[in-house]
């Protein structure tokens, strides 16, 4: 196997060495190995998923994609993360009939990286400022095509849906459009009222 792909799947070159790495338990074990910080059970199995389908070159696609996205910039962890986000949105979307599709991660895997969740936040606050009473739909809607994204496009979707999740919670839209044309911190869609209206220094009236 050449280095650059070795050195994707354990962190560098010499992780191999004379192991059998063909055997799954031994690439786990390299793979656990090589990321830093605490990685829980399910980073983890993602992250064995993925290191699978690279190291065998099935799909074909997602080491193609792993090399697009480093050389666009991303760091290891951050393309294991995109990779496995791809993954796990394709495999959510056919749990119903117990199918995985793989042209849709193909799909999938093509429309990385995923938008910034910042980039994300601000087109919300953006949409929700210029549509005071916008449904979650519409603001659905609006948000993937401000940020150039199709309606069909799954990662992106559930990134959009996870930060709007928060804007349901009373009083945070109204609070949002309180402040128009004036700066919000970073993460302000993410915080309860309460504690945005602390952040900005008002009282609890």
């Amino acid at each position: 196997m050449e280095s650059e792909r070795l050195e994707f799947l354990f962190g560098d070159t010499r992780s191999g060495g004379r192991l059998d790495l063909d055997d799954v338990e031994v690439r786990s074990r390299l793979l656990e190995r090589s990321f830093r910080g605490e990685t829980t059970a399910a980073q983890l199995l993602a992250r064995e998923v993925i290191a699978g389908q690279v190291y065998a070159g099935d799909p074909p696609e997602v080491w193609a994609t792993a090399q697009r996205l480093l050389a666009g910039g991303l760091d290891r962890e951050d393309v294991f993360r995109e990779l496995a986000m791809a993954f796990a949105a394709t495999a959510r979307g056919g749990a119903d009939d117990g199918v995985f599709d793989r042209d849709g991660y193909v799909v999938a895997l093509g429309r990385l990286p995923v938008p910034a969740p910042g980039d994300v936040e601000r087109v919300l606050i953006d949409i929700v400022r210029s549509e005071p009473g916008i449904d979650a739909p519409r603001l659905e809607r609006a948000t993937l095509e401000r940020i150039g994204r199709d309606a069909d496009d799954d990662v992106a979707g559930e990134i959009v849906g996870q930060i709007m999740e928060p804007t349901r919670r009373p009083g945070l839209v109204r609070l949002i459009n309180s402040f128009e044309g004036q700066p919000l911190p970073a993460g302000a869609i993410t915080m309860r009222p309460e504690r945005l209206r602390r952040h900005l220094g008002l009282s609890q009236e």
